[in-house]
């Protein structure tokens, strides 16, 4: 669940630990790139997903919530719990507000100046706006849930783990390369193959990287209003 404003990948509930169980695989048991498989075509017929994300690193926590679906979203996210930037998809129209006047600048090509004066205040953008595809492709389903899959050449599965006090089915990988590694576990509801939380751990020399993500209300209908009053890009970086 990368976020694409410049910003950290991933984002998670750390407040929250998450009880996990050993990983083992069973010789009998289904493979991981078959439940892997199935858990991507669950995810294709979903309607919408909210989920919970933070992130640390370097002793700074980012955290993401967001809600989505084929036509609204709405993602909001704080670094060490002050708000950094929230982005809402109402119809084909987003609106974006961002504290930071460095991320205007970086995904809106604005002068530092403009970037400035419209810190914590409300931009829409259409699609008409060269900033859009790129953030569009973002508020999907599947562009937020993808990456939370495990890779790597000896990944494990465990039928009977636990998160949260919940039964899952839990599929954990791991890589390693050039002085960085990294283990990475999806946790997937039984019944429907649905992705219902994530963690992951990243080390370098030098940093280590945590990340846990809770998801769920899978297919439940939410609605995303459009902010009282905003200001088009186009007459911003015209």
């Amino acid at each position: 669940m990368r976020r694409r404003f410049s910003l950290p990948v991933f984002a998670g509930l750390l407040a929250a630990p998450l009880a996990l169980s050993a990983c083992s695989s069973s010789p009998s048991g289904p493979s991981a790139a078959s439940l892997i498989a199935k858990s991507q075509n669950a995810i294709s017929g979903a309607a919408a997903v909210h989920y919970v994300q933070a992130i640390t690193l370097s002793g700074q926590t980012q955290s993401v919530t967001g809600s989505v679906s084929a036509t609204q979203a709405d993602v909001v996210s704080l670094v060490n719990k002050s708000p950094l930037l929230e982005l809402r998809l109402v119809g084909t129209t987003m609106y974006f507000v961002s504290q930071s006047a460095s991320i205007l600048e970086k995904n809106f090509n604005l002068t530092p100046s403009v970037a400035k004066n419209w810190t914590g205040r409300w931009i829409s953008i259409v699609p008409s706006d060269s900033a859009y595809s790129s953030l569009i492709s973002t508020l999907s389903i599947g562009a937020e849930v993808t990456p939370l899959y495990p890779s790597g050449s000896n990944m494990t599965v465990n039928e009977n783990a636990m998160i949260q006090g919940r039964k899952a089915i839990s599929i954990t990988g791991s890589n390693s390369s050039k002085g960085t590694s990294s283990e990475s576990t999806i946790f997937l509801d039984p019944g429907t193959y649905l992705p219902i939380g994530a963690t992951a751990i990243g080390r370098t020399a030098s940093q280590t990287e945590h990340l846990a993500v809770v998801l769920n209300h899978w297919n439940e209908a939410f609605s995303v209003k459009a902010p009282t009053s905003s200001t088009p890009l186009a007459s911003l970086s015209g």
